[in-house]
């Protein structure tokens, strides 16, 4: 088999004429697996070396390549780039061999330059890194005509292989370095002629030059020039070995400077987990992490709790974890529909964004200085439970507010601690019957209006009052007594925790006792997500003889007079009934509530009484055409929330544009 080295060279981007006597060309040969890493090189040049001259020989490279080395040209700024390509057959080689190849091919290709140009190269290895300027100062040898890092000038290298160090090399262009290059090219065609393609072949072979040509001077390089222990002040970093992933400092920051956004945009968050938010700023790599920073896309990050694990964390957390079940699943479905449209609104606005799905509990303020973002969405929290002065970023709360479809995004948070709390909306501006009232009351009346939680299938007021699930008397003539329902809340919810100033025990128990000297029966639901922690309400309900009802929510609202809640999403369903609604609590729908204290139930109840429908039916009409069409995002209208999302992005846009 004829294993003769078969090369054509040719341009990709010629220089013409760009490439003077006194100029300094940067030179790095790579196959198409290694072009990211000269990506990388050419645009570190860019950033910290502006006026570069940077020339990428490519060997063989795929049709994607060429692709990406006109992406390349179109970002450099401040960098003229100059591409050869060769053509050589190489499938007489194993894999092995051909990347002893591609190492050696640089050497090929520095003879030809030599030839055709007089100008001055610093041929580098393609995972390297330019950190500042190239100030020339490569050497204070006036007679060197090559420079090297060398390791045999204190006697015999015990290696071979190690006597030089080929990552960096600075040429001058003189008649001895062009005849240097020619007996190396000589040798290394020779060399794979022969077989003899061991790996370090481009290392063993320049010094077996050296040795032939004394007449050659070659001397050592500046450190600076060839440092892979990343210093702050050297001009060029070498990514020698496992350090090249290894430090961080290093991946880093050839990744971020990548031509792929998400490669880069993950570099940038790895850079911040690793170094912190503060410290990231006090690192020697700080400037130069900033500055490729400052040339990305914005950045929105949407955090995502991962919906097959409790909102909290477990107390085994690491032994055996619950089973979400299908139910909660299914609801949970809608927090990554949300998230994704909302990723989707950012990116089509020239954003960077993507959902980052990671445990609720884990979702922290370090969590969210870690993604280095610029916006930032955190799920099911507020300004309570999330202490927005120990963020960087401009951060926004999300939340599933009263059905599965209906979300809410405030820079404080959600419900009560919102901006918007406490909601003041002019009624009589809003037309009677609103759209959204409309839309939801007619749902309702054909059975269509899901409720947030599953429910028991509806019944008929006969088999409810059969089944004790209301007060009442059945026979030919069933009739329900006059009740007011109180649907029961998680009592360590964040809705009772953060929004009530009574305890939910201390309004059961205050119920209860009015409703038995008043005589007016008061309904109780569990509330269906966790009616284990509601076991001391119901044992107290029991006790004092109230009544407990399982009964589908819709069917409770119904026959109620009344609602009585001290802030739950309930309430929000009851305005689709148009029952009065009282609230011990503060939560938004409040604005159209009778607002309640544990001892004056009697003002709760007068107000129920006589509350008109018609007043009713206005009041909460205006306020679901602001909840559902200004304020919140329904899902439940794809092209509305999708523009409304969109009208949030150009806002977060127009603020981060004059900030």
């Amino acid at each position: 088999m004829d294993r003769n080295l078969k090369r054509i060279v040719s341009w990709y981007l010629k220089p013409d004429s760009e490439i003077n006597e006194n100029d300094l060309v940067l030179v790095t040969a790579c196959d198409s697996v290694y072009f990211e890493y000269a990506v990388s090189l050419a645009r570190s040049a860019d950033f910290f070396s502006p006026g570069a001259k940077v020339l990428i020989h490519l060997i063989n490279p795929e049709k994607n390549i060429l692709i990406e080395v006109d992406q390349l040209r179109r970002v450099l700024k401040n960098t003229s780039l100059f591409v050869s390509i060769e053509k050589t057959g190489l499938d007489f080689l194993s894999l092995a061999e051909k990347k002893t190849y591609y190492a050696c091919a640089r050497f090929l290709r520095v003879e030809e330059l030599l030839t055709e140009f007089a100008c001055e190269l610093l041929v580098v290895d393609s995972d390297s890194l330019i950190i500042n300027q190239i100030d020339q100062d490569f050497t204070d040898k006036e007679e060197a005509d090559i420079c090297l890092i060398r390791r045999d000038l204190d006697g015999p290298p015990a290696d071979v292989r190690m006597a030089v160090a080929t990552g960096t090399i600075y040429i001058r262009n003189r008649s001895s370095s062009l005849k240097f290059f020619k007996v190396l090219t000589k040798k290394i065609k020779d060399s794979f002629a022969d077989k003899r393609t061991d790996w370090f072949l481009d290392q063993i072979l320049f010094y077996e030059t050296m040795a032939d040509l004394p007449s050659s001077v070659v001397r050592n390089i500046k450190r600076s020039y060839a440092d892979w222990t990343f210093r702050k002040s050297s001009i060029l970093w070498s990514g020698k070995g496992d350090l090249k992933t290894q430090s961080l400092i290093f991946s880093g920051l050839q990744k971020l400077l990548s031509l792929d956004e998400f490669v880069q945009h993950k570099a940038l968050t790895k850079i911040y987990t690793f170094l912190g938010h503060n410290l990231v700023t006090k690192s020697h790599v700080a400037e130069k992490v900033m500055c490729v920073k400052k040339t990305l896309k914005p950045r929105a990050i949407i955090f995502l709790p991962r919906l097959d694990l409790p909102w909290k964390k477990p107390a085994n957390y690491g032994a055996k974890i619950s089973v979400v079940s299908n139910e909660t699943l299914e609801l949970r479905l809608w927090w990554k529909l949300f998230a994704t449209n909302l990723v989707s609104a950012f990116q089509a606005d020239g954003f960077f964004a993507e959902t980052v799905e990671i445990p609720a509990w884990e979702i922290t303020e370090s969590a969210v200085n870690d993604v280095a973002a610029d916006i930032t969405f955190i799920p099911h929290r507020c300004h309570k439970d999330f202490d927005i002065a120990k963020v960087k970023a401009d951060v926004q709360f999300y939340m599933q507010e009263y059905f599965s479809w209906v979300f809410v995004i405030n820079r404080r948070g959600w419900s009560a601690s919102s901006t918007i709390y406490p909601v003041n909306i002019d009624f009589g501006s809003y037309s009677f019957p609103s759209e959204k009232y409309e839309q939801y009351h007619s749902k309702l009346k054909e059975g269509s209006l899901q409720s947030k939680f599953a429910q028991k299938s509806q019944k008929t007021i006969s088999q409810l009052i059969v089944d004790k699930q209301l007060p009442g008397r059945s026979g030919f003539f069933p009739k329900v007594e006059k009740f007011i329902f109180f649907p029961l809340q998680i009592p360590t919810d964040q809705s009772i925790r953060y929004f009530s100033s009574v305890e939910e025990l201390d309004v059961v128990n205050a119920i209860l006792d009015w409703s038995a000297n008043s005589k007016v029966p008061v309904v109780f639901k569990p509330h269906p997500a966790n009616e284990k922690s509601m076991q001391v309400l119901l044992e107290l309900i029991r006790a004092k003889g109230g009544m407990i009802s399982h009964a589908n929510i819709h069917d409770l609202i119904s026959y109620s007079a009344a609602v009585f809640t001290i802030n739950s999403g309930v309430g929000f369903e009851a305005l689709m009934h148009n029952k009065p609604i009282v609230t011990f609590g503060r939560v938004e729908y409040d604005c159209v509530t009778f607002k309640a204290h544990i001892s004056r139930i009697d003002e709760a109840w007068f107000y129920c009484s006589n509350a008109k429908p018609k007043s009713l039916v206005k009041s909460y009409s205006a306020f679901l055409q602001w909840f559902l069409v200004e304020y919140a995002f329904d899902l439940s209208n794809k092209s509305a929330a999708t523009e409304k999302l969109r009208l949030l992005v150009k806002r977060t846009k127009n603020k981060m544009s004059k900030s």
